[in-house]
């Protein structure tokens, strides 16, 4: 699944997908601009958080080594 995301979301795009060999989803976050990975990634942790099999940590992790 790629989603696009405007100025206002984060002007950049996200993808994520099956993998081919192990049962993960990986995911890939670009931007066009300073913050905009963040700013997506703080959006997908909102969308995902009432689903429990999927494990967000990597992305808290992210939010937490972009704020330290």
């Amino acid at each position: 699944m790629r989603v696009a995301c405007d100025a206002e979301h984060g002007d950049g795009w996200f993808l994520l997908r099956l993998s081919l060999h192990d049962p993960v989803l990986p995911l890939n976050v670009q931007s066009d601009r300073a913050g905009g990975v963040a700013t997506i990634v703080r959006q997908l942790l909102v969308a995902l958080k009432d689903t429990p099999d999927i494990d967000t940590t990597p992305l808290t992790k992210y939010l937490e080594a972009k704020a330290a």
